[in-house]
């Protein structure tokens, strides 16, 4: 089980609502649903934006993930945009490490110290992110309870 410190952040492509639930991407619509608020994509330009923060992917890392394709890409989204906001925006990022997990169920403590449950369904991973010498691991996984809006991306610490 993790700690009580283990952070959980809202996860959106638009600005940010919460501090303390998960995203999750309306599979069926390529929308985003964040705290049960639907929330339209990121315009084209935009991802384009987001997308040259990423340094050159390594293929084998990438492609190491049982995300889906089309997860994969929201979660590089989502991470740029998260990234690029804030008191010290970053526009250089790299995926340094994607390692796959026990699909154990587990709960994590939210910032305002909420316990979520979550059982993984197929996968759960973590991707570890350097965001301008910051490094960052985030899980991503499909959440079983949830068959709708499975995926879920989780801001799981902070180096």
């Amino acid at each position: 089980m993790p700690s009580a410190t283990v952070r959980l952040l809202v996860i959106a492509l638009l600005p940010l609502t919460s501090a303390c639930s998960t995203a999750e991407r309306e599979t069926s619509q390529g929308a985003f649903i964040i705290n049960d608020t639907r929330r339209s994509h990121v315009p084209p330009k935009r991802s384009e934006t987001l997308r040259s923060a990423w340094k050159p992917l390594k293929n084998e890392l990438f492609l190491s993930s049982k995300v889906t394709v089309i997860d994969r890409q929201w979660a590089l989204d989502f991470i740029a945009n998260l990234e690029s906001e804030g008191p010290s925006p970053c526009r250089i990022l790299e995926l340094t490490d994607v390692q796959q997990l026990s699909t154990d169920p587990f709960r994590v403590k939210t910032t305002e110290g909420k316990s979520v449950a979550f059982q993984p369904s197929g996968h759960l991973e973590q991707w570890t992110v350097d965001a301008c010498g910051k490094f960052r691991r985030w899980r991503l996984l499909n959440e079983a309870t949830d068959k709708s809006n499975p995926f879920r991306i989780l801001l799981w610490d902070v180096g």
